[in-house]
């Protein structure tokens, strides 16, 4: 499907959004400016910023405009206060109709959440309108309004989002007639927490969460459904009506009565907030099906709006056309999560150490001879800089805290310390200025370093650099004194295999987020740069030239296939999930090297959950397996 036409097509269409309008109010704390108040004795806590956002049914319909949808119509009931004038604010601006909007002065205020964070944790949250009651007026008024222009809409989305909002028993018959009588004129499509059973003439969209609850209603066990394909049949089978279930980070799965699809999901390296995801997901999906698209075309549209509202933080992230148009044309993929989990069984090579995770890549080389390799350096074949780890660590501690010295208590540091870690985890095999520009982030986002003060990325990259090279240089001086050789600071088997591939013809490559001076400097001093014929790639100090893309566009280039969708015949070892993604994307063999730097052999096992989600065909401890693999890539026949 060219999902480019159905998105070109959104503009056509008309959109009406029915369901809970709620106002999201964010908070974001300080420690600075604090006093204890006069009247209570109490400290008080200082608000450094606070913004307001759509949530609920008026995100779903922010989300619809920003697709440029040729009309947006929201029906909802809002309060008779300030934050319900703060809500048509936010719709005006966004060029949203709030004619459809009903203002009720009794029993009814606006439904806010107060989400308040102190640095990047979120503190427990202030609820508005957990006691409203819908009056039949308002909902009368509602369903007259809505029935008499149901005709001019392309698309209806049913939101359901709390428990006490516009859903109740009187309002849900109302709308039922509606969807019952309309037939096939309009599509009606539910998004809603607890009522799929009641709106059973729509399409519906719930998460993996949602349908096992409804699975414990009817008596049925998850566990009984052997797999996701199962259960949305099942639901299917129930309402005889399509039917997408969201599965987070792993993606979505649909079933309209003939096929089961499954869209794999987003492999997202940047730092995630998954607030309004469904939003976004339900507006893209509704949208795509209005402009013509088949329910599997439109959820892998909705996959990819969701994973541009993820990365969004701090916020119910509203993507934009472009946003997704760019994660569209680049998709990095989540690859066997149950593998990566643990859930499935390891399967292996022959006798040997070499895991298999993707069967097709034993028989790849069957017929064909490898043509090309890449290695990453760090990790994969030098082990110069191990411990580069617990350095990138102190310095982001160091750079977050202010050198420790606004740290209110031992939880406090080890919440930081969390962070780090997740963000050094996340983003390895990232060139080092990409990871100091994500550590700014950081530091704005915990607020306890004063903007002044904040250091650039090249800053940080630079202060990173001198606390590793520390390190880095009593290794060189030991190499020349020769009181340590190049096997005590590479993998075990990386060197003689890299000679064995070289002497068989292949072509190498070897790929490093360290700046590109650093590489060739240190691949000249252990005595392995002449074998990579084909180019030491290194990092150029710009976040948007990776030297693994460059690489790889290299080939591409060379091989006069620039703009293919694949690499044939070349494979990429790497301990980072980085090359994989890259490796995957362009059709190649990927080696995940379980690599143990300190020992400089055997497994370590906590590398191998990001390898094979980026997309490792095959895992290696080290190269010692190096008989094996030259048999398995045909490379001595």
């Amino acid at each position: 499907m060219d999902y480019e036409y159905i998105l070109g097509h959104i503009k056509d269409v008309s959109i009406a959004v029915i369901g809970d309008i709620c106002l999201d109010v964010y908070y974001f704390l300080s420690d600075k400016n604090t006093e204890v108040s006069l009247e209570t004795g109490l400290e008080t806590r200082s608000v450094a910023n606070f913004k307001f956002v759509a949530g609920g049914a008026g995100n779903v319909a922010v989300n619809c405009e920003k697709l440029k949808a040729r009309t947006v119509d929201l029906y909802g009931i809002i309060g008779d206060d300030q934050f319900g004038t703060q809500m048509k604010s936010i719709f005006m601006k966004n060029g949203i109709d709030t004619s459809h909007i009903i203002t009720q002065a009794d029993q009814w205020d606006t439904h806010v959440y107060h989400k308040i964070y102190q640095g990047s944790t979120e503190l427990p949250r202030y609820d508005l309108g957990n006691f409203n009651l819908p009056s039949p007026s308002s909902i009368d008024a509602l369903i007259t309004d809505l029935r008499s222009n149901i005709e001019s809409y392309d698309v209806i989305i049913v939101n359901e989002q709390v428990i006490r909002g516009l859903h109740n028993v009187h309002f849900q018959d109302k709308l039922n007639e509606i969807i019952n009588s309309s037939g096939e004129n309009v599509l009606w499509i539910s998004d809603c927490r607890s009522l799929h059973n009641k709106y059973t003439k729509t399409i519906h969209k719930l998460n993996l969460s949602e349908a096992c609850s409804l699975l414990s209603l009817s008596g049925k066990d998850k566990n009984t459904l052997v797999t996701d394909e199962d259960l949305v049949e099942y639901l299917y089978g129930i309402w005889k009506s399509p039917v997408v279930v969201t599965r987070g980070e792993n993606g979505c799965i649909t079933f309209d009565g003939r096929r089961t699809h499954g869209i794999r999901g987003l492999h997202i390296i940047n730092r995630t907030d998954t607030v309004g995801a469904g939003d976004a997901f339900i507006s893209a999906f509704a949208a795509s099906l209005a402009a013509g698209a088949a329910i599997e075309d439109a959820a892998a549209i909705g996959n990819f709006s969701a994973g541009v509202s993820v990365q969004k933080l701090y916020e119910t992230g509203n993507p934009e056309m472009n946003e997704i148009k760019k994660i569209m044309k680049e998709p990095y993929y989540r690859y066997n999560p149950s593998i990566a989990s643990g859930l499935s069984p390891s399967a292996y090579y022959h006798d040997t150490e070499i895991e298999i995770i993707n069967d097709n890549a034993v028989d790849y080389f069957a017929d064909t001879c490898l043509e090309f390799a890449v290695f990453d350096h760090d990790g994969t074949v030098s082990t110069l800089r191990e411990g580069w780890e617990e350095v990138m660590r102190e310095l982001m501690v160091r750079s977050i805290t202010d050198n420790r010295r606004n740290i209110t208590s031992p939880e406090h540091l080890s919440e930081i310390e969390r962070s780090v870690d997740s963000l050094i985890s996340r983003t390895t095999g990232l060139q080092t200025i990409a990871q100091m520009k994500e550590l700014r982030e950081l530091v704005k986002a915990c607020g306890l370093v004063e903007k002044s003060s904040i250091l650039s990325p090249e800053e940080y990259k630079n202060w990173y650099n001198v606390m590793l090279m520390e390190r880095v240089c009593i290794l060189y001086k030991k190499l020349r004194k020769s009181s340590i050789d190049r096997t005590d600071i590479t993998i075990k088997g990386s060197v003689p295999f890299i000679e064995r591939l070289r002497s068989s013809g292949i072509t190498l490559y070897l790929a490093s987020g360290t700046d590109t001076a650093d590489v060739l400097s240190e691949a000249r001093m252990l005595g392995y740069n002449t074998y990579f014929n084909g180019g030491i790639y290194g990092s150029t100090g710009q976040i948007d030239k990776d030297p693994k893309k460059m690489v790889l566009e290299t080939i591409l280039s060379k091989a006069g296939r620039k703009g293919t969708t694949g690499l044939s015949r070349g494979i990429i070892f790497g301990d980072g999930p980085v090359e994989m993604r890259e490796g995957k994307k362009n059709g190649m063999i990927t080696v995940g090297v379980l690599s143990d730097e300190k020992k400089r052999f055997g497994l370590n096992l906590s590398k191998k959950e990001r390898l094979v989600l980026a997309g490792a065909d095959l895992l290696i401890p080290d190269f010692s397996v190096a008989d094996s693999l030259m048999e398995l890539l045909g490379c001595e026949r």
